[in-house]
């Protein structure tokens, strides 16, 4: 069992997993054709064509790496206009869980 938190990227978090030759490739699935969707999806300015790549490495995910995902954590950010100073970081709740130190009521 793993438990991921979020990533800024979808191919950051994808490449982490499931890169051939990842580190942390929990399940030590190895495709070329992920590896290829990867390194292209970095720089196709396109996003239908980015969106299809992204949408391809799912799949490829879910048919072929042995990894199982019986959930996903609900995180959910809120704003108030009298709430200042939370960063803008999307690797966790409410600011990447920063918020303790920059933040103030107006």
């Amino acid at each position: 069992m793993v438990n991921w938190n979020m990533h800024p990227t979808a191919n950051s978090q994808l490449a982490i997993q499931f890169a051939p030759g990842a580190k942390w490739n929990d399940t030590f699935w190895e495709n070329k054709r992920m590896g290829e969707l990867l390194k292209s999806s970095l720089s196709e300015l396109d996003p239908d064509k980015r969106h299809e790549m992204y949408c391809e490495m799912q799949t490829l995910v879910h048919n072929e790496s042995g990894m199982v995902i019986p959930a996903f954590s609900n995180v959910n950010d809120g704003i108030a206009k009298n709430v200042m100073g939370i960063p803008k970081i999307p690797l966790g709740q409410v600011g990447g869980a920063e918020w303790p130190e920059f933040a103030w009521l107006a």
